[in-house]
């Protein structure tokens, strides 16, 4: 039987008032209600998770609390909203009120009766992947099979985690009926100007519109995970690759996460469309002319960096979408710069190069995701918590004492401790049980340069008190728990003295 989320889902009142009889609670699948200009619908997506849909658009995540032959109770935890949907009408419960009050009336109708505008495509955990072309571009040849190869690639990275002892069933991806994995050509309304941002070029605007515009039917950022590679780069001389390059990703929500990555690596010189053929690619130093690779900034850098640029990069980013944060300790980790090293993976054993790895604190956080552990619990919806108190300790150089207790209804699984001043983890711990108390001294002498290095912050918190509305030095925990769920949780650095760290 097939299982879905579930939304509340805006959908037309065409027919509602059918004379057909109620379905048991084990059919109820969608509950469509229109209120005048409001049309809707719950719809069950998976295991205990219900979505809402508004007109076309998705809204708000469920959890299914209770069932009966009359009622099904729901929550949105994030909102502390319930609602209780019955065989012709809902109520609700505002936050913080344990009063009812009335909802919408409709009625419960099929999953194939859902009307065409609401494009809903349930939950599976696979990797969904998309090619995204404006409308004053066309697309490149073979991109569906350069993309898969891109992935193939990456994917080995992911399957590494194995070799460290960490569980991995690897990456399932939506697939054709010949197995192959699906490429969603997306054919957007705008030119390329208006992601990219031509001549003014914006990163982070050019990354939200793109990740705006991908339609429902291919899926929902919050409820799938999506690589996208967009044809929005500008073609001509750059002084750094190429313009207009995009490389960002995301973690949204337990389920869902979206990274994108520059579809100037699907280019002939640097992607084939056999993998066979990559991996020759990928250790050719051939070099080209005009174009200088981001990492070495070497001018007519060779083929292979350009590769490991792209590809290196996409598994980079496909990473923050899974959840994780930067680990810059190492040179060899791919959350990292040690993505711009990915020909390590294909040089011969006799070599003796080390291939690119996570950082055990970030392997612990994939040791939980749902699209790379088959057995994580997908019925757990909630997040752990934690109190997380944070000193400053002097000495040469200075430390971190962090104090942290952290509980989950079901099981805690990893604490990874980040420090944002210099964008890096810093250390991590394993987590059992429901709940657990540490206190942990970590190293803030990270050896990467900035202008004022954390230790040196940590040093001057110990003898200055921070001036009014001064942002302060933090450190930010990412805690996870048995169903891949994390919270992110920052706390202030607090001088030997008690005062927060200027």
């Amino acid at each position: 039987m097939r299982t879905r989320t579930v939304p509340v889902l805006l959908v037309l009142l065409a027919a509602l008032g059918s004379g057909r009889a109620p379905y048991s609670a084990a059919d109820r699948e969608v509950f469509q209600y229109s209120t005048g200009a409001t049309r809707g619908a719950l719809i069950y997506d998976y295991a205990n998770r219900w979505v809402e849909i508004v007109g076309s658009e998705e809204t708000y995540l469920f959890e299914e609390t209770g069932r009966s032959n009359d009622t099904i109770d729901l929550i949105d935890r994030s909102r502390d909203v319930g609602l209780r949907v019955h065989a012709e009408e809902g109520e609700l419960r505002l936050p913080n009120s344990t009063a009812w009050q009335p909802w919408q009336h409709g009625k419960w109708i099929k999953f194939d009766e859902l009307p065409s505008s609401i494009r809903f495509v349930p939950t599976d955990r696979k990797i969904r992947l998309a090619y995204f072309v404006p409308k004053d571009r066309e697309p490149i040849a073979h991109y569906e099979q350069k993309i898969r190869v891109v992935m193939k690639v990456v994917a080995d990275v992911y399957t590494d985690l194995k070799t460290q002892g960490y569980p991995s069933a690897g990456f399932t991806f939506e697939t054709n009926p010949q197995g192959e994995p699906i490429v969603h050509l997306i054919r957007a309304d705008k030119p390329a100007q208006h992601y990219n941002g031509a001549p003014v070029f914006d990163e982070t605007k050019h990354y939200q519109r793109v990740a705006g515009d991908i339609p429902a039917e291919v899926g929902s950022v919050r409820r799938h995970m999506l690589m996208v590679f967009p044809e929005t780069y500008e073609p001509g001389p750059a002084p750094i690759e190429w313009r207009g390059s995009v490389g960002r990703g995301s973690h949204i929500s337990t389920d869902g996460g979206v990274a994108i990555m520059s579809a100037w690596m699907l280019r002939d010189e640097f992607c084939a469309t056999s993998y066979a053929e990559e991996k020759k690619l990928i250790l050719d130093a051939t070099p080209i002319s005009g174009r200088t690779a981001f990492g070495t900034r070497r001018a007519n850098s060779p083929r292979f960096e350009f590769i490991e640029d792209g590809f290196g990069a996409t598994a980079h980013e496909l990473g923050h979408a899974l959840g994780l944060p930067h680990d810059s300790r190492a040179a060899t980790d791919v959350m990292g710069v040690g993505f711009r090293s990915l020909r390590v993976n294909f040089l011969p054993a006799s070599e003796k190069k080390a291939r690119l790895t996570f950082s055990k604190e970030n392997a612990r956080l994939l040791g939980v995701s749902r699209y790379l552990v088959a057995d994580t619990d997908q019925t757990d919806n909630a997040p752990p918590t934690a109190e997380i108190a944070v000193r400053a300790s002097g000495g040469r150089p200075p430390s971190l004492e962090v104090s942290i207790k952290a509980t989950d209804d079901r099981g805690l699984r990893a604490a990874v401790f980040y420090d944002p001043q210099n964008d890096t983890v810093i250390g991590g711990a394993e987590l059992k049980g429901k709940s657990q108390f540490l206190e942990l001294k970590l190293p803030v002498n990270t050896g990467i340069a900035s202008g004022q290095s954390l230790a040196m912050m940590l040093a001057n918190s110990l003898k200055t008190r921070p001036k009014s509305g001064s942002r302060g030095v933090s450190l930010v925990t990412f805690v996870a728990d048995a169903g891949g769920n994390i919270a992110v949780i920052t706390a202030p650095v607090r001088g030997g003295d008690g005062a927060s760290a200027p």
